[in-house]
């Protein structure tokens, strides 16, 4: 599957155009790193990053004294770097490829562009980044919210809603 097929298919591209796509693909930068290779980013360059290739995957690490654990597998059509774009902080995990990975890059600054030329596209792209955000922000919250019940460091009350 090539690019602009995975990435229609991806929801951060939901609702936007093929043409907005193509433009996005054009200023891009294919990515292209080995199994065990970590993915390195410019700190000056803010960008998404969006698996294409068919079988790619690759880890979240995040570092905790001194040790990386895995949070994440990502697969064909995941992106990553989304946090880091929306609120203009450093990057909060490396990612590591755990096979052969292409990605796209998607700079800021292509999508500030895009925002002067097509407001409704980037904001379109704007919404779905953060559903995506919120997305895993649930799964997390699920998560924590499990670990913290299991490990009995929640009090228990009664529901309040169904």
């Amino acid at each position: 599957m090539d690019a602009f097929n995975t990435l229609r298919e991806m929801s951060i591209f939901s609702g936007v155009a093929d043409a907005t796509i193509h433009q996005l693909i054009k200023q891009g930068e294919v990515v292209s790193i080995k199994a065990g290779e970590i993915f390195s980013f410019a700190k000056e360059v803010l960008q998404i990053q969006c698996f294409w290739w068919s079988r790619a995957r690759a880890a979240v690490i995040k570092s905790w004294r001194g040790r990386g654990y895995v949070l994440k597998e990502f697969g064909p059509g995941d992106v990553f770097g989304e946090m880091a774009l929306l609120d203009l902080r450093p990057r909060s995990a490396a990612i590591r490829a755990l096979s052969d990975c292409q990605a796209l890059a998607v700079k800021r600054a292509s999508l500030e562009e895009l925002q002067g030329e097509n407001l409704p596209e980037y904001t379109a792209i704007q919404i779905n980044l953060g559903r995506e955000v919120c997305r895993r922000l649930r799964e997390t919250d699920k998560l924590l919210f499990q670990n913290l019940a299991e490990s009995k460091k929640l009090p228990k009350q009664e529901p309040t809603f169904g």
